[in-house]
């Protein structure tokens, strides 16, 4: 359940100080190149989270999904990721959905997070 391609990562200033919260990172546009499925963009869960987070993108418009992670470990990150098929030029509306899990079973559900984002192919 969880991505053992995921590394060690940190951005400075910002990690979960407060174990009964929980940090979900801004996701605003991830670039893609045309007819491309590999993304380098980094997927991450803050430090000092009580819990795994899995992600899920999925087009606005038709609720496809184009990406399902692992879980990724507090502290860590996927640094590229395959989208399950390519894209023409152009900006798409898509939800970036972080389900978050118990980092002791990875089965537990906790709450989820959602927003909107834009995948814009280049």
């Amino acid at each position: 359940y969880l991505d053992e391609t995921a590394i060690a990562y940190n951005i400075g200033g910002f990690e979960n100080k407060d174990p009964e919260q929980l940090l979900l990172p801004g996701i605003e546009e991830i670039h893609v190149a045309e007819n491309e499925t590999k993304v380098k963009y980094a997927l991450f869960n803050p430090k000092g989270n009580m819990c795994n987070i899995q992600y899920v993108i999925k087009l606005s418009d038709s609720g496809e999904t184009i990406c399902s992670s692992k879980q990724v470990r507090p502290g860590y990150a996927i640094t590229e990721f395959e989208l399950n098929r390519a894209f023409e030029k152009g900006e798409y509306p898509i939800i970036v959905e972080m389900r978050t899990y118990d980092t002791g079973d990875g089965e537990t559900k906790y709450n989820s997070g959602v927003m909107a984002a834009k995948l814009i192919v280049e």
